[in-house]
């Protein structure tokens, strides 16, 4: 019965009983006319077919007979209107029906730009009788009847031929490269083309030699380094803590992978869930431990600070710990074996002077037993003095040395177990790698432990245990031994290091270091400079509710090693105000910087001009070359979308993980192509504005606004932030373009932003207008496009304020 039920839904035509009143038209006619398979159905995406609920009613006629009209199904290919169809019930008055069909594609067509009719076709139909015509006159191209309806009926073939797919197709097409045909322009590449683009501004000199000598502070890379910091100014994480910060909430929200088969630490500063294991290190022997987190979430800090600074030395001394960097590592798999070997004995013998000369006396005591084993009776019969028995030797231990399998498991013997030690060995960098290559670094992790007696401690994103921890190999992993490392406060990080430099410049107080300043003038640094530097710093970008704070903490999301590479990239901004900076201190009158300051560090960077794809703000507003209107809000409504939903469980139960298949279809159903919205969510996840679940890359993948996405929207109505898109935008209107690049090309001032600002928000304001032109349906409030007026008009305060002071100077 189910099997029969299913076969009525799409039979088509349907039987003419089953057409009683206009939801049935539209149910067992119209539906399988139009997505229906051929040769019957015009097999017409669902996304094309936008019905009654999805429409915006507009007004009709005139006079008495005005009133608010939607049809029940308008055909929308590229967020063009092209057919709208009236649906009634067997026997209604269907030239009244088409008549109320051409006015609402008349209001379209109306509404559209200047010499563009998107809607030219218009079908009426009660089921029994459908009749197709032009939006522009009484004329009836053709009509067809129910009982009619097969491939060689000639008014039917003419009816799929003009509603057919591949036809509206041409049409979307043949109107967008009317309506494209302007040529829009950058006005940072008229102010100079690639060479512009390209050109840097002096770093500041304070900062770049701050920089150069105390980085290994903040992104540590020799053991020593990371020794110091792990000792000195490791920030602890507690399971229990909770964020008071809005942009810390959602950070610590927007994460797909709770691996729940994880052991979670209580506290990181005290990880008894993980010291206890050691306990008993002859347990922990062929063992691999798992470290789970996000990418910079700081398990290798966590690594040397469970090595340096939490057991006690009695306990201490019974680990040998070898650290691999896989940074360096080779991709295949056969050579990854291999390279991590002598990786193995390049770090046992470095971390033991024991063995880091092979002498003779040395090899005889790393392969003891081996000689045992295998020479004895050569000794007992040639003497250990014969010269047979001495080459023998040589022989052996050279090949013994060239085995590096053999090499390790002796000095494993020797250094470790022969002392009651347990050989450690951690998996630097791991994570950085891409999943496939995480997942070769276990399988090879898995065969070295059965080579030699050690525990493994790896390091791994969530996203790639999550995704493949039920499948080979990670499915082999000791759930005992797997545990989730969540990242500290950004901002902790950064005080406690700052904190570590200031005490390292009062110890030892630089010697001859020495920066330029004002004309040429030479200063010596000293504690107190750099203290007044890093102060400026904190001051105007990271007290309160300050942009810097929201910014560094939003596009580094978690990843605490990107936000101190922010960081230090900030100190050497050339936008930074060193002099101003020591005048204020030195006054006793400090100040925080202009705002301006901040927007021009984090969106112009080292560059001149502001370029979005090398920022690390990206342009919302930035549109396509082929001038589409609509295009520039193509990247701000994904965001919207998103942040929409960003409390809301997803398919898979992450909070704010929604299919790109709704967010795809719900966009261009605003009127943007849909080519474009899939190229804008591709290039919003290439720089991180979105994230994707797992990275997967199936059809109906999930994907969530990121932290960056989420602080990229608190800037999307804000004049400093709208000024600078300005500069590299696509804008159609060569006149507006040249304006914004000639005000560009001279010397920066407060007011030709604030006219830039005025200019574009002016020209975006027009192409809102454009975009709303082709709206059919109703907008939701959330995607609703920013009120560029009113940003108009605070920048126009602004800016007659500045003008008001300029003028009051001159008198």
């Amino acid at each position: 019965m189910e099997k029969e039920a299913v076969n009525k839904k799409i039979i088509f035509p349907p039987d003419v009983v089953s057409l009683e009143n206009e939801s049935d038209v539209e149910a067992h006619f119209l539906t399988p006319l139009l997505s229906g398979p051929k040769p019957l159905g015009l097999e017409l995406p669902p996304e094309w077919i936008r019905t009654k609920s999805s429409l915006r009613a507009f007004s009709i006629g005139k006079g008495k007979s005005q009133k608010l009209y939607y049809p029940d199904c308008v055909i929308q290919v590229k967020g063009l209107s092209l057919i709208a169809i009236e649906v009634k019930t067997p026997g209604e008055d269907l030239d009244k029906a088409m008549e109320e069909a051409r006015l609402y594609a008349d209001v379209i067509n109306r509404m559209s730009p200047s010499n563009v009719n998107p809607c030219q076709i218009c079908v009426v139909s009660d089921g029994k009788i459908t009749r197709m015509g032009p939006w522009d006159s009484n004329e009836i191209t053709c009509e067809f009847f129910l009982e009619s309806i097969c491939v060689g009926d000639a008014d039917f073939s003419l009816f799929q031929e003009a509603c057919s797919r591949l036809n509206l197709e041409s049409k979307a097409k043949k109107i967008h490269d009317a309506l494209s045909s302007e040529k829009a322009f950058r006005p940072v590449s008229r102010a100079g083309g690639e060479y512009a683009q390209s050109q840097q501004i002096k770093p500041n000199d304070f900062g770049q030699i701050l920089v150069s000598h105390y980085s290994n502070l903040f992104t540590p890379d020799t053991i020593d380094d990371r020794k110091e910091v792990a000792i000195n100014a490791y920030v602890k994480t507690k399971r229990t803590e909770r964020y008071i910060d809005e942009i810390e909430r959602v950070v610590d929200q927007i994460n797909p992978f709770k691996v729940i088969e994880s052991r979670e630490i209580q506290d990181t500063g005290a990880p008894i869930e993980v010291t206890s294991q050691f306990e008993d290190i002859d347990a922990l022997v062929n063992k691999v431990m798992l470290l789970i987190g996000l990418p910079g979430a700081g398990k290798s800090t966590f690594v040397d600070h469970l090595q340096h600074s939490v057991f006690p030395e009695n306990q201490r001394e019974k680990l040998m710990w070898v650290r691999i960097n896989f940074n360096n590592a080779p991709s295949a798999l056969d050579e990854l074996y291999t390279w991590t070997l002598k990786e193995v004995v390049k770090g046992i013998r470095s971390q033991n002077s024991e063995v880091q000369q092979f002498t003779l006396e040395t090899l005889k005591n790393i392969f003891s037993s081996d000689i045992k084993r295998d020479l004895a009776y050569m000794r007992d019969l040639l003497g250990s003095d014969s010269l047979e028995y001495k080459k023998a030797l040589m022989e052996k231990l050279q090949s013994w040395i060239e085995d590096d399998s053999r090499l390790i498991r002796n000095l494993e013997l020797f250094l470790c177990k022969g002392r009651n030690r347990l050989l450690v060995i951690v998996c630097d960098n791991c994570d950085k790698r891409l999943p496939e290559m995480q997942l070769r670094v276990f399988e090879v992790v898995q065969w070295i432990k059965t080579q030699v007696r050690a525990l493994v401690i790896l390091p791994i994103r969530e996203s790639t245990y999550e995704v493949n921890k039920d499948t080979p190999p990670l499915d082999t992993a000791l759930k005992s031994l797997v545990y989730q490392i969540n990242p500290p406060s950004f901002q902790k990080v950064l005080m406690i290091r700052i904190k570590l430099l200031l005490k390292k410049v009062k110890d030892n107080p630089p010697k001859r270091l020495s920066f330029i300043a004002g004309d040429n003038l030479k200063i010596l640094f000293d504690e107190e400079k750099i203290a007044s530097f890093l102060r400026a710093i904190n001051r105007s970008l990271f007290n309160d509710e300050k942009l810097g704070k929201r910014l560094i903490q939003g596009l580094s999301s978690k990843n605490v090693r990107n936000g101190l590479e922010i960081f230090l990239n900030l100190c050497r901004s050339g936008y930074l105000p060193t002099e101003e900076v020591f005048y204020a201190e030195a006054a006793g009158n400090p100040r925080p910087f202009n705002e301006s300051v901040t927007y021009n560090i984090f969106m112009r960077m080292d560059k001149r001009y502001y370029v979005g794809d090398k920022s690390l703000v990206k342009n919302l507003y930035h549109g396509l070359k082929s001038g589409r209107a609509e295009s520039h809000f193509t990247r701000l409504r994904i965001c919207k979308w998103l942040k929409k939903r960003l409390t809301e469980n997803g398919p898979s139960g992450a909070k704010g993980f929604h299919r790109e298949s709704e967010l795809i279809r719900d966009i261009s159903g605003l009127g943007h192509l849909r080519e474009d919205v899939i190229n804008q969510i591709e290039y919003l996840c290439e720089y991180d504005i979105l994230i994707r679940e797992g990275g997967c890359v199936d059809s109906d993948r999930l994907c969530c606004l990121s932290p960056s996405g989420y602080v990229h929207l608190e800037l999307h109505d804000r004049f400093q932030y709208l000024g600078r898109c300005a500069e590299d935008s696509f804008i159609h209107d060569p006149m507006v373009a040249d304006v914004i690049s000639n005000r560009i090309s001279g010397r920066e001032t407060e007011g030709r932003l604030l006219e830039n600002t005025i200019s574009f928000c002016d020209y975006l304001s027009e192409c809102k207008e454009r975009a709303d032109s082709l709206l059919i349906g109703e907008c939701p409030k959330e995607l609703e496009i920013p009120d560029f007026q009113r940003i108009t008009d605070i920048a126009g305060s602004r800016l007659s304020k500045l003008r008001s002071r300029k003028w009051s100077r001159r008198f």
